[in-house]
């Protein structure tokens, strides 16, 4: 929800060594009207893949290669020396004054 109150209500700051047609994409995808949003126009997903941005790109290629990563399994014995969550996370752990004066000028 948070990223698309920021839609409406934000305006981007674009590194300036971002290309224009990539500026040009992400307007055309951050459009807060959504009669006039990239993936939500008539031609939906075809409209983001046509654009300008990815002229060369070749979409029936990355379609071939979804899947060609294979993960090995993970066996969760490897973790068995981890210190558990609830023995290195104390909720209320009271500081020492050393580590309270570390925050004494923070949000002043």
């Amino acid at each position: 929800m948070a990223t698309y109150k920021k839609i409406l209500t934000g305006k981007p700051n674009y590194p300036k060594r971002l290309e224009p047609q990539g500026v040009e994409l992400i307007t055309c995808l951050l459009q807060r009207d959504i009669t006039r949003r990239f993936g939500n126009l008539k031609d939906g997903t075809a409209d983001i893949k046509k654009h300008v941005f990815f002229s060369g790109f070749d979409w029936d290629k990355a379609k071939e290669m979804r899947g060609s990563f294979h993960m090995e399994p993970v066996s969760v014995s490897k973790f068995s020396d981890w210190a558990r969550a609830e023995d290195v996370c104390v909720i209320g752990k009271n500081l020492t004054d050393e580590e309270d004066s570390a925050f004494a000028t923070f949000g002043k």
